[in-house]
């Protein structure tokens, strides 16, 4: 036993050494500073240097982060970034407890008094669902909790009456929703959108309780126990057997919706959603199904109601994303009993506010703990963070105390970089006609870059945006204002034109994306932190870190989805016929690959990554690692003088922790339940983003000496320039 345990170490030194070892040739300067020494700590914490870089990279970068950062049932997905996530709600925690300050905007000031409502636990006892209970009554009342005669004492005779009732008072009544949104194809203008409703957990999930009978008793247990909540609070009497069949044919009739609906694949295809109609011509394609009194849904009264007193006529425009989601509705609707209907229209509303009342926010907890994977958290202040609140009046906040704005120009910078390489890349593209190439090239040189923050915040616009709302001592009642003034300021957008400074996420949020309608990247001051980011870092670090995901960011203008919106943001056809089928071609090598993966943690049932489904996602990450690597061996040319090399990491050389820096960023534990649920995410788990990416990228392997054929060198690679 003993000398075997000697013969591996000598055999995993020697390995270790060969790989390991940076060119003789390559010059460099120690840092020695505490900075530096507590990155380099970092660093080697995170690596596993048992593991061969060349078999599994994300495991030779990310094992000893691994080992000590386990997943468990308080957190079933804990990653780098979550870790980043938790700091950054820490720094918001302590905007919302602060003493006031003499800067303080009032909308901040309204924001500390949610939390605060949020945190006073015992008066939420109080209360109980009083506020809840009267926010039902209000929008027609809960028939499952009431006796048949208090129910027939109502009068309602249809569903739609109900629904009317709850759309005039800005909730969706979990049938469809009616948004204005960015028009697809005319990116400068916002247009009435209707949508496919919104489940208590995601599609596939809902559809697979059909054949899961214990999932699907679960969440009827859910509904019934909220249910009984109501009936105890009001002191009414219903027969069990009845509150039983209830609470089933609600879950049931859930799972019927969800059947109705686009795959996530076909949701994401925007030549499958994007459906142009007038208001008329939406209603004669439904009423071409022959609705019966329980089916009819008149469409043009309802958005004229939801839009007063803007004038709406029959011939208004509207983009239908739910098209074939309402043609397949009439049937069901048809068949399904009022009381049914109806009960699942306010368990949809009820399920929304579940956690702003002390008697059921452990059922909404709960529910989105079995279904959806998400975290719990015992400290309640983190919980309050995370709820509805004046979220653009925190992250101004938080901009001022703790984004460090003097990074922008390094940001710009390595942005520019990053720019130029992927501009040399479409000139040098071998597979794209001249009329595309030089498209796409003005489709780069038009591309919008937004770092750190949005432009428009000041104290002044802040306090502008939140005008009119009106925050009380009632909890609920506040939040429920919340969401009403947000909906409202959605709604107005109607005959506005696109506000171009407006973000989709919040800084706060440990994220980045591209907006194509917008044909704009955005780089948060969440996501940019250690180990993503920090100015003090070594270039090679920053390239490999914030580096790939702007390269990511900006190639998504060009993946499978991305391609398909021109310069402005319109999704048109701008490439020629000839160059799409020569990229078919090019992105089926990408889903091909990604199909022969086996999902880490899931290997013993077979599953394998959905290429189809995260196609855009890994043409984003093996196009973005190498637009980045070039931007920094360019900027290293233009410096001529040696990087700085890290005390205790001197063998490595610059271009290897550069990749290391890029699998950092990725590091994540998840329990087995939750990889199920990130089956259904367009982004694969971090090990085969990095594996796929990295193994596609000759200059990987050249770094770590990886032979031919090798895990992480394989012969077939796949690239998009």
């Amino acid at each position: 036993m003993h000398r075997s345990f000697i013969i591996f170490l000598v055999v995993a030194t020697y390995a270790y050494v060969t790989f390991a070892a940076p060119k003789s040739n390559e010059d460099y300067t120690l840092c020695t500073t505490q900075n530096c020494i507590d990155t380099a700590s970092k660093i080697l914490a995170r690596l596993d240097r048992t593991v061969d870089p060349c078999d599994n990279f994300y495991q030779f970068a990310c094992g000893g982060w691994l080992k000590n950062n386990p997943a468990n049932i308080s957190y079933p997905r804990i990653s780098s970034l979550s870790v980043i996530s938790d700091e950054t709600t820490e720094q918001i925690r302590e905007i919302l407890e602060d003493d006031p300050r003499p800067d303080d905007t009032l909308s901040l000031q309204k924001a500390r008094k949610i939390y605060s409502m949020c945190m006073d636990i015992d008066t939420l006892k109080r209360i109980g669902i009083n506020s809840l209970r009267k926010v039902v009554q209000k929008n027609g009342g809960w028939p499952m909790t009431m006796s048949p005669f208090e129910w027939k004492l109502k009068g309602f005779k249809r569903w739609q009456q109900i629904s009317d009732i709850m759309q005039d008072n800005l909730f969706d009544n979990g049938l469809y929703s009616i948004a204005v949104m960015v028009d697809d194809k005319k990116s400068d203008s916002n247009v009435i959108t209707i949508l496919e409703p919104v489940f208590f957990a995601p599609r596939d999930i809902v559809i697979g309780l059909s054949k899961d009978p214990a999932q699907l008793m679960m969440y009827k247990s859910f509904i019934k126990t909220v249910a009984n909540i109501f009936i105890d609070d009001q002191g009414s009497y219903v027969d069990e057997a009845t509150l039983d069949q209830d609470a089933l044919d609600v879950a049931n009739f859930e799972i019927e919706l969800a059947k109705l609906t686009l795959s996530l694949e076909d949701s994401r295809d925007i030549d499958k959603v994007y459906n142009a109609l007038t208001i008329k011509q939406l209603q004669q394609a439904y009423d071409v199904q022959r609705p019966n009194v329980n089916g009819k849904i008149n469409w043009f009264e309802r958005i004229r109601r939801l839009f007063a007193p803007k004038k709406i006529t029959s011939s208004e425009k509207l983009i239908v994303h739910a098209y074939k989601y309402l043609t397949n509705l009439v049937p069901l609707l048809d068949r399904t009993p009022i009381r049914t209907i109806v009960n699942y229209m306010q368990w949809n509303l009820i399920r929304a506010l579940l956690p702003y009342t002390e008697r059921t926010e452990k059922i909404a907890v709960q529910l989105a703990k079995e279904f959806k994977g998400e975290k719990t958290d015992n400290l309640r202040s983190k919980n309050c963070v995370n709820k509805a609140n004046l979220n653009s009046a925190i992250s101004h906040e938080y901009a001022k105390r703790y984004v460090k704005h003097e990074n922008k120009e390094d940001l710009i910078e390595i942005i520019t970089n990053i720019e130029d390489v992927v501009r040399e890349q479409i000139s040098a593209s071998t597979w794209m006609d001249e009329a595309t190439k030089k498209a796409s090239l003005e489709k780069l040189s038009y591309m919008r870059m937004q770092v750190l923050t949005p432009d428009w915040y000041s104290n002044k616009a802040i306090d502008k945006y939140y005008n009119g709302l009106t925050v009380t001592w009632d909890y609920l009642g506040s939040v429920i204002n919340i969401m009403n003034f947000e909906v409202k300021t959605m709604l107005n957008n109607l005959r506005k034109p696109v506000d171009k400074n407006k973000w989709l996420m919040e800084p706060t949020v440990v994220n980045a994306y591209y907006n194509p309608s917008g044909n704009e990247i955005v780089i948060t001051a969440a996501i940019s932190q250690d180990p993503v980011y920090d100015k003090n870092h070594p270039s090679y670090m920053n390239y490999g870190g914030i580096g790939v995901v702007i390269g990511h960011e900006i190639n998504h203008g060009f993946d499978n989805s991305g391609r398909k919106y021109d310069k402005n943001g319109n999704a048109i056809q701008w490439w020629t016929q000839y160059t799409i089928d020569k990229y078919e071609q090019k992105t089926q090598c990408f889903i091909d690959q990604y199909n022969s993966y086996l999902v880490p943690g899931l290997e013993e049932s077979n599953i394998h990554v959905n290429g189809k489904l995260t196609l855009g996602e890994n043409i984003g990450d093996s196009a973005g690692v190498v637009a980045a690597y070039y931007a920094y061996q360019n900027k290293k040319t233009k410096l001529n003088k040696p990087e700085i090399r890290l005390q205790g990491l001197e063998e490595f050389s610059d271009n290897q922790i550069f990749f290391m820096s890029f699998a950092h960023a990725f590091c994540e534990n998840a329990t087995p339940q939750q990889i199920q649920l990130l089956l259904l995410d367009e982004h694969p788990r971090p090990e085969i983003r990095i594996r796929g990416s990295l193994s596609n990228f000759p200059e990987f392997s050249a770094a770590y000496n990886c032979p031919a054929g090798k895990g992480m060198n394989p012969d077939k690679k796949c690239s998009l320039w």
